[in-house]
């Protein structure tokens, strides 16, 4: 009776001193990633950032409305004809043969569109508007060679609804904040690209390198 009662109770202190604090210890580690998962992931992606070296790869089908055959119908396209696009929404492709830059057209503001390609600032407009299209993407991947780019050098936009060529005008180097770099009320079309300047710092930096076009071709969107 002695020997089971001892036998018992040396399992029960297993579970008490051993099983328990295990337990214990694995809900609180899942609490903490749990409270503290919305603060450090933005600096995780930042680090992500900081360190990539080529250009990433994704499910192109993911979030992806530039399917099917191009909606272009010559001079002019009536809005309720075109796929507009969500937030996070590949919409089209980017080129810019003179430097080698070929990359995915992504709708909205979010540091994560831009791991997957260029984004369009949710803030401006779309080709075929007649207003200003404001494109930015980063220095150490997809605009690398951004600052290449010459007066006279074409830019594609190839979108969902349309092709569109501009032609560069000039650049200039401001910091982000200076909003004489961007008019974003111009009510003619135009397109204006931009990615950080200083590439000897690892990181974001204050400036960016300003790149302009002015509309050469590609069908308006009409009410």
């Amino acid at each position: 009776m002695g020997q089971e009662f001892r036998k018992k109770l040396r399992i029960n202190s297993g579970i008490k001193f051993v099983f328990y604090p295990i337990v214990f210890f694995l809900l609180s580690a899942l609490l903490v990633v749990a409270a503290l998962g919305p603060v450090i992931r933005p600096y995780l992606d930042m680090a992500d950032l900081v360190f990539l070296q080529q250009a990433p790869t994704f499910n192109k089908e993911a979030a992806n409305i530039y399917q099917g055959a191009i909606q272009d119908k010559g001079g002019t396209l009536k809005k309720d004809e075109v796929v507009f696009p969500s937030e996070g929404e590949t919409f089209g492709k980017i080129r810019i043969a003179s430097v080698g830059i070929e990359a995915s057209l992504i709708y909205g503001d979010n540091i994560k569109n831009m791991r997957k390609g260029v984004e369009v600032y949710s803030g401006t407009y779309l080709p075929g508007e007649d207003r200003t299209i404001l494109i930015g993407g980063h220095n150490n991947t997809h605009f690398r060679t951004l600052k290449n780019v010459k007066t006279g050098d074409k830019v594609e936009l190839q979108t969902n609804y349309g092709t569109y060529i501009y032609e560069v005008t000039g650049s200039r180097i401001a910091r982000f904040d200076d909003t004489s770099a961007y008019d974003l009320t111009r009510a003619e079309e135009n397109l204006i690209l931009y990615t950080c300047y200083n590439e000897s710092k690892i990181g974001a930096t204050p400036n960016r390198t300003f790149v302009y076009g002015k509309y050469v071709s590609g069908p308006k969107i009409v009410s």
